[in-house]
């Protein structure tokens, strides 16, 4: 583990738990590389990551490989100090190991309830007249409550979508596995999260497709848990 550098600076630790600005950093490692291209390649304003080149000269997370002549500035080729870091958590602002991440997942939250509430309102405005709402029903074996139009077959979401159509999906089923179903759920997960990497990886060379996030997650549930009733229901579109 010689080559992984361990940081305990409270400047450079500050940077490294920023999301964009640790994502500018991985742009200038294993590689040198100038602010434009690394602009380019992360699409973010070519200003922006020249202020966070500054900072993360300033902490000592980059330095400057090497200056190419030219008219006017030379270009600087920068590189991270080292192709790996490692920040205790211990120096970090978070309660404990489990709320390291904290920050970045709410923030893809609300990133994905904001972009699944605009897929979601564009497929229901495309459905005409049809009343939408919240839904209590018996469906001949157990009582229900669901969203969906007012004319929908009153049966369970999973049993075959009946909303508006569009490429979105949105699910929290609380469910009752053995520790064998649970890990092979855990392994299909990881699956599918590989699969859709290997696509991501082939589009961006192809220049095809378009950003989608995808939430995914497993946890047991304990009883000592604040305990929010979910139904086993997904909304999607197709």
């Amino acid at each position: 583990m010689s080559s992984v550098l361990r940081v305990t600076d409270p400047g450079a630790v500050r940077w490294l738990q920023h999301a964009r600005v640790r994502g500018v950093l991985g742009a200038f490692q294993g590689r040198a590389n100038t602010t434009a291209r690394a602009a380019a390649a992360l699409h973010l304003d070519v200003r922006v990551v020249h202020r966070d080149v500054g900072r993360l000269l300033n902490a000592g997370l980059l330095r400057v490989e090497r200056e190419v002549p030219r008219a006017g500035r030379p270009v600087r080729h920068y590189r991270a100090v080292a192709d790996a870091f490692f920040v205790p958590f211990t120096v970090t602002d978070a309660l404990s190991a489990a709320h390291l991440s904290e920050r970045d997942a709410t923030a893809r939250d609300a990133q994905f309830r904001a972009a699944f509430t605009r897929a979601f309102e564009v497929a229901l405005g495309s459905s005409g007249a049809r009343e939408w709402g919240l839904r209590v029903y018996f469906d001949g074996r157990t009582s229900q409550a669901d969203e969906g139009f007012w004319d929908a077959d009153l049966r369970e979401p999973l049993t075959g979508w009946q909303g508006p159509d569009g490429l979105y999906l949105q699910g929290a089923p609380e469910v009752r596995l053995t520790p064998a179903q649970a890990q092979a759920a855990q392994v299909d997960l990881i699956r599918l999260m590989m699969r859709l990497h290997a696509e991501h990886q082939a589009n961006e060379r192809a220049g095809r497709g378009a950003p989608f996030l995808l939430r995914v997650g497993l946890a047991p549930v304990d009883p000592r848990d604040v305990h929010v009733p979910v139904e086993p229901t997904a909304r999607r579109g197709t």
